[in-house]
């Protein structure tokens, strides 16, 4: 499949695109509300109210959601065993089609389990 280079761009989907961002309202910055918001009428009252933020998802049975700890975190993948770790990790993902979120975790489970019982932790 080719690669499309050097398209040309039209200057005037760019000067739309700019305006667009020009006209776009400011945010209110302060916890009053904005006085054209409280004066107009009741239709446009509804569309002004910002959405609901979604909630966190509940924890499932047995599980707690800690507002203490990280929810994600980086693994640094330093030396050659912990690069061929990583790739036989993908390759098990791919393979048994599980996504990587779902195999490191369970490795980590299946480690610590075997961590803990061998030092007893």
């Amino acid at each position: 499949m080719a690669l499309a280079r050097n398209k040309k761009v039209d200057p005037e989907a760019i000067k739309a695109f700019g305006s667009a961002a020009d006209a776009r309202p400011e945010p209110a910055r302060s916890s009053e509300p904005v006085r054209e918001a409280v004066e107009a009428p009741a239709e446009s009252k509804q569309a002004a109210e910002p959405a609901p933020a979604k909630a966190r998802p509940k924890a499932a049975a047995g599980e707690s959601h800690s507002n203490s700890g990280p929810r994600s975190s980086l693994v640094r993948w330093t030396d050659d065993e912990l690069r061929e770790l990583r790739d036989q990790l993908m390759a098990y993902s791919k393979r048994e089609r599980y996504s990587m979120q779902e195999v490191m975790t369970r490795a980590m489970r299946l480690g610590f389990k075997q961590l803990s019982s061998d030092s007893n932790l």
